[in-house]
């Protein structure tokens, strides 16, 4: 059974830098896509059999900072003084990572809330001191999140948005086949999956703009998958931008290939492998903000997107009722190497960050924990939504 403990000393110390950190792998593995803040745990809380998820805040001048701790079955003995009295039996397990995430809520009240059964402290207002609480949440709560004994097929997953994906993926224990044209890249990215998430993946060569490529996709995917293969993540696409006027057929064509041809022939072959299997499943389609509103010099793009919306939504009508959900996220620019290039110039970036609330544009792994999500059986009612990620870009 599952339960809840205080953890007497689990973080030496945790940091909001302005970028990323090293830390020693003999306290925790790094778990990143983007800037994140660090802990270095002494030692980790070990549950048997499930995963055990850890969380704790710290509370300084009304600025909260929350971690979380996913630990993986397999796991060292239980340090005494991190037990703290909980009388945990001891694990003699093998050494697997931790994997950590942080996110910052600014201008949150000045304490923190304990979670389970009573396992909390309490802050002061203003107060500098951790508030630890380790929680042993339900297992019907970490199995709802969970994708251990999954395979998830991620088109571009080898870089920019799709990397994240990946990350994000695999952090919640998904397999991962990246479906791609550059093996080099796609290949590094299942190395650090390997080493940071402990799953297993594989590189599926394929030309999307081409569909009797496209077509081959799911027969190997199949033979490649190291479990159940139910999620594909149609995330590659392009973006060949030009005035109405000047844009060639060309360019129409290829965009309609790869933005929205692929998508539809990978979701129908993978759809009916899930459907034959008896398999539910879920497809997730990445769209764009510009396939809710028109952008100059975006047609083609726009016109991709906004099918693929549309697509979306008769593929949920359809498949459904077998158990096959499908979603799209539409997000704003995500500030990828490449976003970083086209957007990073100020006078092209302000027009558009006026239009965002917000007033920023987008991570990579904001989309990626979202994909993630909608991945999930935590997600099970969320059936043919086009859900944006744009900072409010879309309200106006």
């Amino acid at each position: 059974m599952v339960r809840s403990w205080r953890i007497a000393e689990l973080a030496q110390s945790i940091s909001r830098p302005t970028a990323t950190q090293g830390i020693d792998s003999s306290d925790v593995q790094r778990f990143h896509f983007g800037q994140f803040g660090y802990s270095r745990i002494a030692q980790e809380c070990w549950s048997p059999k499930t995963f055990l998820a850890l969380q704790y805040t710290r509370v300084s001048s009304g600025d909260m900072a929350f971690v979380s701790v996913r630990v993986p079955v397999a796991a060292p003995p239980l340090s005494p003084s991190v037990a703290a009295g909980a009388g945990v039996a001891q694990a003699a397990c093998a050494h697997e990572p931790a994997y950590l995430s942080w996110r910052s809520r600014s201008k949150a009240r000045a304490h923190a809330r304990g979670f389970g059964n009573g396992c909390s402290e309490r802050s002061g207002r203003g107060s500098n001191r951790f508030v630890l609480s380790a929680i042993a949440s339900s297992a019907d709560y970490l199995a709802r999140h969970d994708l251990s004994g999954r395979t998830a097929v991620v088109t571009g997953g080898n870089r920019g948005i799709g990397a994240a994906i990946s990350h994000a993926l695999a952090a919640h224990g998904a397999d991962v086949l990246i479906v791609a044209r550059d093996e080099a890249s796609s290949l590094e990215v299942l190395r650090e999956l390997r080493e940071t998430h402990g799953v297993q993946g594989a590189f599926v060569a394929c030309d999307l703009s081409d569909a009797a490529s496209v077509a081959r996709v799911t027969p190997q995917c199949v033979a490649a998958s190291p479990s159940t293969l139910n999620i594909l993540v149609n995330n590659a696409g392009v973006a060949l931008l030009a005035p109405l006027r000047d844009a060639s057929v060309v360019d129409w064509d290829t965009t309609m290939a790869v933005n929205l041809r692929a998508p539809y022939i990978l979701a129908q072959h993978l759809a009916t492998h899930m459907m034959d299997a008896g398999t539910a499943g879920a497809i997730v389609n990445v769209s764009s903000a510009a396939g809710k509103g028109a952008l100059h010099e975006h047609g083609a793009y726009c016109t991709s997107k906004a099918a693929l919306n549309m697509l979306t939504k008769v593929m949920a009508l359809e498949w459904g009722p077998s158990g096959v959900r499908t979603n799209a996220v539409c997000p704003t620019v995500i500030l990828t190497d490449m976003g970083q290039k086209v957007w990073g110039p100020t006078e092209k970036a302000a027009p558009m960050l006026a239009r965002i609330p917000l007033g920023r544009f987008g991570q990579p792994y904001e989309v990626g924990d979202l994909v993630a999500y909608l991945c999930s059986d935590a997600a099970s009612l969320i059936n043919g939504q086009l859900i944006s990620a744009d900072g409010g870009f879309s309200v106006q």
